[in-house]
């Protein structure tokens, strides 16, 4: 069996401020087989873990609309337009901490839900913080939590943390951290 899938037709279906929704026609299995996908197109997005001088994680407790609940996260954000994904980074820990990074590092990529939605979330750790100012975007409300990797890893394992992001990303830090 081939695994690629090669287009026949893109049809753009929805055009929207953050993500664009496609029909496409695909051929697979050396195109003996014709059938369709619906694919969310995103920008892409950042996840940032930041460690400040106490050891402590900078997490953002906010409403997200789409699950109609108040989340725990790492710093997240979305690429703008031709943005490397390490300026994304930088900048939306700016904004929404007030913390400037001297040091981040890659550490890898996420697909959120790779079956439908082709956005891919960049992974940073972020040390050697310097606080400047907070500069939210004007319909952008959050509160700053700051908890040691411990804290962190429990709130995931009592589901208090549900971020798949945050997840993987404190999953990676446990593993580079040697805990």
């Amino acid at each position: 069996m081939n695994f690629v899938e090669k287009p026949i037709k893109q049809q753009l279906k929805f055009q929207g401020y953050i993500i664009n929704v496609r029909h496409d026609t695909v051929t697979i299995d050396n195109e003996s087989y014709t059938t369709y996908r619906e694919v969310v197109e995103h920008p892409g997005g950042v996840c940032i873990a930041a460690i400040n001088e106490s050891g402590n994680f900078l997490l953002v407790e906010q409403f997200r609309y789409a699950q109609g609940e108040t989340t725990l996260e790492f710093v997240a954000g979305k690429r703008e337009p031709k943005e490397r994904a390490e300026i994304t980074a930088i900048r939306e820990l700016q904004e929404e901490t007030g913390y400037l990074a001297k040091s981040i590092e890659f550490l890898g990529e996420v697909f959120p839900s790779p079956a439908y939605l082709n956005e891919k979330i960049s992974l940073y750790f972020a040390k050697d913080l310097v606080m400047t100012q907070q500069n939210l975007d004007p319909d952008e409300y959050l509160r700053v939590v700051e908890m040691d990797l411990d804290q962190l890893l429990s709130k995931i394992q009592t589901n208090e943390i549900k971020d798949l992001k945050t997840i993987a990303l404190a999953y990676e830090i446990k593993h580079r951290m040697n805990i």
